[in-house]
């Protein structure tokens, strides 16, 4: 007999809607049924056990930025080189996590986390699949001050 997922306690006593409880246990579901296939896939094998936080928990940060693939990559590098204009002079280095989904845009932040050195703290990682249990996981860990 097949179970469907059990929703936290926090989902359940959070006075979250029925109707949405069910929808969100369905998503959950959907996604791990999913996952088998996604393993196989070329371009998502690269990285799985950090898009499954498998690695252990994403960094704790004060900024997460979520760029999809290399351009948006690029764009948040823009973002960053000139975020140190915009904080009060003697401020620390904000430590920003940036996520991505392709090898292609990890690549583009590990040549912006080299040119930032001393202005901008940039961790750059794989951007955890979308299952409800595994984004609270990531957010608790982060922690960040703006998404």
């Amino acid at each position: 007999m097949a179970t469907t997922p059990r929703l936290s306690a926090h989902a359940a006593n959070s006075g979250i809607p029925l109707g949405v409880r069910c929808c969100l246990a369905l998503y959950s579901l959907a996604w791990r049924l999913t996952l088998p296939a996604l393993k196989r896939n070329k371009r998502l094998a690269e990285g799985w056990p950090a898009r499954i936080l498998a690695e252990g928990p994403l960094p704790q940060a004060d900024v997460w930025i979520q760029a999809a693939s290399g351009g948006e990559a690029y764009l948040a590098w823009e973002l960053l080189r000139h975020l140190p204009d915009q904080l009060p002079q003697g401020a620390q280095p904000p430590r920003v996590l940036v996520t991505t989904f392709t090898s292609q845009g990890l690549g583009v932040l590990e040549q912006a986390r080299a040119e930032l050195v001393g202005k901008v703290e940039l961790l750059p990682a794989y951007f955890p699949f979308d299952l409800p249990g595994l984004m609270r996981r990531a957010l608790a860990s982060v922690r960040p001050k703006a998404v």
